[in-house]
């Protein structure tokens, strides 16, 4: 996976802004790095941080939580905080039901399915498909919400509208998603880089 030189020009901004102002402050919305095909994302909080990738040539980003993965397809991607829907110990299943009666208050009608068949053999992800009713009858939205479990709540992607033509394409994008134990480096991802181009000139 190759990175561009103008990623590799702010990560190195980054870093030494950080380095003159002492200890590294953790950027306050995910921020993106350019890679081939499409981008890879760094979601950080406090000790911890999810990294995934939005993969595509047609990928544009609108802003740190939106993006179009092709032209009609939808990205978007939030934290919800523990608080909001219960400690329960599964939090995954909490956070769910609370999204599920929000669009319940707010729509004609919701039909829920879980789509586990998504996520393969993991199990720190919960993957449902929302179908939302608006209050006209032509009004429908299909969704694709990505759960991930936190110490203080649930990272949640939705990719939109959700089809059987993407599910390919979902499948792959939570394939790349990892939730780091470990507070955000940017010096760290700059290495990594570093390390990535020097491979890829060697061979």
């Amino acid at each position: 996976m190759k990175y561009t030189l103008t990623t590799l020009v702010l990560i190195n901004i980054l870093v030494f802004c950080s380095f003159a102002i002492g200890a590294q402050p953790l950027p306050s919305d995910p921020i993106y790095m350019r890679i081939d095909h499409g981008w890879k994302g760094f979601y950080a909080r406090n000790d911890e941080y999810l990294e995934y990738s939005i993969v595509g040539d047609k990928v544009k980003l609108q802003d740190a939580y939106h993006a179009l993965i092709k032209p009609g397809l939808g990205f978007m991607v939030t934290f919800a905080e523990k608080k909001n829907f219960g400690a329960d110990k599964d939090v995954l299943a909490a956070h769910r039901q609370w999204e599920v009666d929000y669009w319940r208050k707010n729509a004609r009608k919701v039909e829920v399915a879980d789509r586990s068949d998504l996520r393969g053999t993991r199990s720190d992800i919960m993957v449902t498909e929302l179908r939302i009713y608006g209050t006209n009858a032509d009004e429908v939205i299909n969704i694709y919400q990505i759960a991930i479990a936190s110490k203080d709540g649930v990272y949640v992607f939705a990719i939109s509208p959700a089809t059987q033509g993407i599910d390919e394409v979902v499948a792959a994008f939570i394939g790349s998603v990892t939730l780091v134990n470990k507070r955000f480096d940017v010096k760290e991802e700059n290495d990594k880089i570093r390390r990535e181009i020097d491979a890829g000139v060697k061979q």
